[in-house]
């Protein structure tokens, strides 16, 4: 009411103030999880060596100055994947992708994160998205188990008597197996490994 054209209990408390701060335009550099990509993509077997790459945007409102991207295994401060990697200076809207090798190990699920401008060198108007992660899985190796081994025809065997020994094996590792060997051995000293002339 600065015109007083309502009578009023009282007069002197119908003005308030704030103080705000305008700053100049100011870049926004960020990186999302859908901004990471692994090739091959997950899951891995053991032992895997995975390119990660990720998109970075410049989102704010000023060009942004040069400043490094870091790949972590893990949430960080956790190890870091390979060497920091440049980020060069971003126009408004621009975008550039860095990229790491991983070797996916060990098995289990890993959480393989992406931060840009650790140490904090360029002001931005957000500094809350800078981080991102995706959720990975590494397979285990081939675990190869005997299983059951089996006899034609069936012991007791008379001496001499020839036999089929049949084997059978099972992969139970989260990763394909590749051909492989089964040695059969007659363990004559009982040290269940396979000595000269036990074959």
């Amino acid at each position: 009411d600065p015109d007083n054209t309502i009578t009023e209990k009282r007069e002197d408390n119908n003005q308030a103030c704030n103080q705000i701060d305008v700053v100049p335009p100011r870049p926004d550099l960020e990186v999302k999880s859908s901004d990471i990509v692994l090739s091959p993509p997950s899951p891995f077997d053991q032992g895997t060596d995975v390119q990660v790459s990720a998109t970075i945007r410049n989102i704010g409102a000023a060009a942004s100055g040069a400043t490094v991207a870091t790949f972590h295994d893990g949430i960080p401060p956790s190890p870091t994947i390979g060497a920091d990697q440049t980020v060069g200076p971003l126009a408004i809207g621009g975008s550039t992708t860095v990229s790491v090798s991983w070797r996916a190990f060990p098995w289990g699920g890993h959480t393989i994160c992406v931060v840009v401008d650790p140490g904090d060198l360029i002001v931005e108007i957000n500094e809350t998205n800078n981080q991102a992660c995706v959720n990975v899985a590494v397979r285990r190796p081939p675990e190869l188990d005997p299983t059951q081994i089996a006899f034609t025809p069936v012991p007791p065997l008379l001496e001499g008597t020839r036999t089929w020994v049949n084997v059978s094996v099972e992969n139970t590792g989260d990763s394909a197996a590749g051909a492989f060997d089964v040695l059969l051995f007659d363990d004559l000293n009982g040290n269940s490994l396979p000595d000269a002339g036990e074959n």
